[in-house]
């Protein structure tokens, strides 16, 4: 039994490395603890989590004074019936932990803790209730029988798992029953009776009875399973021929991790290699349109499939000392190509003809790709099965005849082919880059994966435009590109402003309802890529409702705002009262704010009708020493859509990316340090910062109220502008010209070590600016620091936040970090707490008056430093590089460089970026606007005569990684 638990143990801990799957870690520490509640409620060995199930069943666990195997080697043969209910409640454990697992992107569990097939929540049915608990005597044997309801307990956790078991009440007699429960649970039991009958076997008894049954059982549901099968097995057999049983289980973690790696690095190998055949066939065979892609596809999975098969016999062999075989090796190539290519063929060929016959399957289809769905788990089961179905057939060709062994055999290297596809697809996820990504949008809109485009057969249809072999052929040697999402429809053209879209509202050429349908459908088919929107922010209905209000409104003549009837996607960290406000964080993930914040308010008195929320950096970036911009708990990573494996930088992410691409044609984000401007500037969009206190923070998670501001992320500075007036505490007018005022001065600020590119596109934006007539001025500008007082901020705001907010979540700073401890799915090998806990360590360094004394000074000094250089130089604006070019998400540092926000937002002055021109061809790269405290208006009025007269955006090419 330990070897398999340290197989699965280090399965799920690989799978923790591979991908920061939420819904996968949090069911699986909800079924270890199911595990745990039913063991103790039998009278077995308890107090062990995920981590600990082969040690704790083993040797047993010392905290608790609760005896594995070795100290109940005398109880095991004197009381049968505790070890039937032992193996009753591992089987039962064990396929909650399964069932879970293999279903957390399926039907159980959707999104994060969503309700499975029976309306319940998983936590809920996986823990067993306390009532069941029964008293234990030394040597672990129960003082009385489990409780009937136990058994039905079991019985309701196996049905809403799909096994469909009816446990036997009897005790000694019950291992006949056993025997042919296990043949209805093959997969899950089979580890547990082969490890079981080494255990019976070496402890021994005078009759042999006990001996006798478990070997019995173990012969019944003995057989090959796959590659968890043999994990487990050669796990077993070092925990048995080994004394110390410690070590063993080292030792098998060790060769499981080791396996592990082999399998991740080889589905990795095989991308890359699949992609690169891709590329050569495009450039030698003269298909179109579908054809080509469908041959495309077909080459890579036949990659895949050679992959997995030589993978899989090579860990076979070197598991069981036969080393390498190249003759097997070679056959097993051979047979992978052919079945890979047979799967290609039916998953990407012949199955979407008959999706689009069936209305049934049309269906199928349909819920594959929803929210909860998520799509993955279906498309590679459907490859899975075609695996097994070209496999058999191969086997019945090839000679090998027909037959249940023929069937085991197809069904195993069709789960692995099925696995194997699902695994490239989450670590090339891992490094931005989806090799074999299923769709997300609706039917016939979106295409199967990155290099599916115009004129793909895939599961999601057949698009309408061919796209021809030379423009293929072109985007592969460009570095691939992301076809399908430049070819998703616009929802609203790219240089249209709020004002233009208003206009065509109120002309009849365009409605609320049809633009709000054009967003949602935009973001359906973009989001699983570019991540900007927190998945099931979404309330479709509800906006669809606001949007035909609005154009009921119109209609009859009436005028909601200067937003009326327009789509605006919200920041996840900024309280709306019919969503709620995660931060990006499970901790908040059942927050429910009592009402809007304040700029929400003003947006829908405006007559903005709220989208959804987009992701962010968790927590706003103030969690971690190491955080990875743009990924959160509850929304995942984000990507830069000019080259997606580009960091988005944050914490306003999301907006900033859904921005740049049109998800809306307003976004709103959050800044305290940069938040704001550094996303925009990374992501060639408008982002503006308003002084500090012009636009209110009531309502929005907060850092400092030092230093927190909210304000627009927009494509163009005339809606942020328009998105200013409309939120600020104190409008005023706003005038925008082309021109710049006679006089105008302008300091020139760049810091040492930028980029080569940034010094070129900073010295372009110079001679703009005297083109415009403007006088500029190279000034050096002191860079305050404020971080050590931020934890302490920090605690005193957050603290305030939860205590006054609703629903179920933590309710102060400690909580707050025991939770993040406790849930394995908040936690990365990079991304951990280390703000968290400064900040609740803050008050043994300084008193609170102290913290006071110098947040003042800081502020006084980042204020009279810039009002200094303003003055002598008699400037009306500071221009500078906002941020370094976007780094890549893995591999690079992640860092934003040398960015130039500190000043503005210490001293809470006025900032805005705007795009400016692009490093290595690519990758955007923004400039700074900075003015005196709320000068606001007149930093906005001067950003757009800049942007009017460079014209410097383009919109997004999605490209894979940058050309070489």
């Amino acid at each position: 039994m330990e070897g398999f638990a340290v197989a699965a143990g280090t399965w799920v801990d690989a799978g923790t490395k591979i991908r920061d799957a939420a819904e996968v870690l949090a069911y699986g520490r909800h079924a270890g603890e199911g595990v745990d509640a039913f063991c103790r409620a039998v009278g077995g060995p308890s107090r062990f989590g995920t981590d600990d199930l082969g040690r704790a069943l083993f040797k047993g666990d010392r905290e608790s004074g609760a005896p594995g195997f070795a100290g109940l080697r005398d109880g095991l043969l004197k009381d049968l019936t505790w070890t039937v209910n032992l193996l009753r409640a591992m089987a039962a454990g064990l396929v909650v932990a399964g069932g879970t697992y293999r279903e957390a992107d399926g039907t159980i569990a959707e999104g994060l803790g969503g309700p499975g097939p029976a309306g319940q929540d998983p936590p809920r049915w996986a823990r067993m209730p306390e009532s069941y608990a029964l008293p234990s005597v030394p040597g672990g044997l129960p003082t009385a029988a489990p409780p009937p309801d136990v058994w039905a307990w079991a019985e309701k956790v196996l049905g809403w798992c799909g096994v469909p078991v009816q446990w036997p009440e009897g005790d000694l007699t019950a291992l006949a029953d056993l025997r042919d429960t296990a043949l209805s649970m093959k997969s899950v039991l089979d580890e547990v009776a082969e490890e079981v009958a080494g255990h019976a076997r070496r402890v021994g008894d005078g009759s042999g009875a006990a001996t006798e049954a478990f070997v019995s059982t173990a012969k019944v549901v003995h057989g090959e399973s796959g590659l968890l099968k043999s994990l487990a097995h050669r796990c077993g057999e070092l925990a048995r021929y080994c004394d110390d049983s410690r070590g063993a289980i080292i030792s098998a973690r060790w060769q499981c991790v080791a396996t592990a790696v082999f399998v991740v690095a080889l589905t990795l190998l095989a991308g890359a290699l699949g992609r690169w055949v891709q590329g050569l066939v495009a450039r030698l065979i003269r298909l179109e349109g579908a054809a080509l892609w469908i041959a495309l596809r077909v080459i890579r999975d036949a990659v895949l499939g050679m992959a997995f098969t030589v993978g899989t016999g090579e860990i076979g062999l070197l598991f069981h000392g036969d080393g390498l075989d190249f003759g097997a090796l070679a056959r097993l190539a051979l047979e992978g190509l052919l079945v890979g290519g047979l799967t290609g063929f039916a998953v990407h060929g012949a199955l979407p003809a008959l999706l689009r016959r069936s209305p049934a399957l049309e269906w199928l289809s349909r819920w594959s790709r929803s929210p909860g769905a998520r799509g993955v788990a279906t498309q590679y089961a459907l490859s899975g099965s075609a695996g097994t179905a070209a496999i058999w057939t191969a086997g019945g060709l090839s000679g090998h005849g027909w037959g249940l062994d023929q069937l085991g055999d197809a069904a195993k290297y069709g789960f692995g082919m099925a696995l194997t596809g699902a695994g490239t697809e989450l670590a090339g996820r891992l490094f931005h880059h989806s090799p074999s990504a299923p769709p997300t949008g609706p039917l016939h809109s979106t295409a199967t994966g990155p290099l599916d485009g115009p004129g793909t057969v895939g599961f999601g249809g057949v698009h309408d435009h061919p796209v021809s072999p030379d423009d293929l052929t072109a985007r592969l040697d460009a570095g691939g590109g992301a076809p399908h999402l430049q070819d998703v429809p616009p929802a609203f053209p790219e240089t249209m402003t709020v004002q233009d879209l208003r206009r065509e509202m109120a002309a009849g050429r365009l409605t609320s309802e049809e633009l709000t349908q054009r967003c949602l459908a935009r973001i359906d088919a973009m989001n699983k890529e570019l991540g900007a929107v927190m998945p099931g922010s979404l309330n479709r209905d509800a906006v669809l409702a606001q949007a035909r209000e609005a154009d009921r409104v119109r209609a009859s003549g009436g005028d909601l705002g200067p937003l009326h009837g327009i789509p605006v996607l919200v920041k996840d960290n900024i309280d709306t009262r019919d969503l709620p406000t995660t931060a990006g964080s499970f901790a908040l993930l059942h927050n429910k704010p009592y009402a809007d914040a304040e700029v929400v308010t003003r947006l829908r008195d405006a007559g903005a009708i709220i989208l959804g929320k987009t992701n962010l950096s968790e927590w706003a970036n103030f969690r971690s020493d190491t955080p990875r911009h743009g990924w959160s708990a509850t929304g995942g990573p984000s990507r830069n859509p000019y080259v997606l494996d580009r960091s988005p930088y944050g914490s306003s992410s999301g907006s900033a990316v859904a921005a740049a691409t049109g998800l809306a044609p307003i976004t709103i984000g959050t800044e305290t340090f940069g938040s704001i401007v550094s996303p925009s500037g990374a992501n060639g969009v408008v982002g503006f910062k308003p002084s500090l206190g012009r636009v209110s923070t009531a309502g929005i998670v907060p850092i400092s109220h030092y230093q927190d501001t909210a304000g627009p992320i927009t494509r163009n500075v005339a809606d942020a502008a328009a998105v200013f007036e409309a939120i600020a505490t104190t409008p005023e007018p706003i005038r925008l010209s082309l021109d710049l005022p006679p006089g105008t001065r302008i300091g020139v600020w760049s810091r040492d070590g930028n980029h080569p590119d940034v010094d070129r596109v900073l010295a372009e934006v110079v001679e703009s600016l005297q083109k415009l007539g403007a006088t500029t001025v190279v000034v050096d500008v002191p860079i305050p620091d404020a971080s050590a007082l931020l934890p302490h901020e920090f605690k005193q705001d957050i603290n305030a936040y939860l205590a006054n907010t609703g629903g179920e979540h933590p309710r102060d700073l400690a909580e707050l970090i025991a939770f993040t401890r406790a849930h394995p799915g908040e936690r990365s090998s990079e991304f951990g707490q280390g703000k968290f806990e400064r900040a609740q360590d803050s008050d043994t360094v300084r008193s609170p008056r102290e913290y006071e004394e110098e947040r003042k000074r800081i502020t006084e000094q980042a204020r009279q430093d810039l009002d200094r250089i303003l003055e002598t130089h008699r400037l009306d604006a500071l221009v500078s590089p906002t941020i370094a070019p976007a780094d890549r998400i893995l591999g690079g540092d992640d860092r934003p460089g040398n960015g130039t926000c500190n000043p503005s937002a210490v001293a809470g002055y006025p900032n805005i970026n705007v795009p400016a021109g692009y490093a290595e061809g690519e990758l955007p790269v923004g400039v700074s606007f900075m003015g005196r405290l709320n000068a606001d208006e007149k930093i906005l009025s001067l950003a757009y005569a800049f942007e009017q007269t460079t014209q410097s955006r383009r919109p997004p090419r999605y490209l894979p990684t940058l050309p070489k």
